[in-house]
C-alpha cells in the first residue's frame, strides 16, 4: 500500500437526500479529469454517496494538486 501526500485545492458537496444516523452508505470515487495548470499536475475526483439500495444521497467534487 502506498500513501501519497498531496494538497487539496477545492472541494464542493451537494446533499441530495437526508441521511438518518446509523444508515449504512457506500462511497464511490472516480478520477474525473486530469490537467496541468502553470506546469503543475491536477486531478479532479468525483464522489457519489449512495445508500445500500443504490439511491444517491450526496455528490462531491475535489481538485487535488498531485505530486510529481
Amino acid at each position: 500500500r502506498q500513501i501519497i501526500e498531496c494538497a487539496k485545492q477545492a472541494e464542493t458537496w451537494s446533499g441530495l437526500k437526508a441521511v438518518r444516523p446509523g444508515t449504512r452508505v457506500r462511497v464511490r470515487t472516480t478520477a474525473k479529469e486530469t490537467y496541468r495548470a502553470k506546469g503543475r499536475p491536477y486531478v479532479v475526483f468525483e464522489s457519489v454517496v449512495e445508500d445500500l439500495e443504490g439511491v444517491p444521497l450526496a455528490r462531491g467534487e475535489m481538485t487535488i494538486l498531485w505530486p510529481e
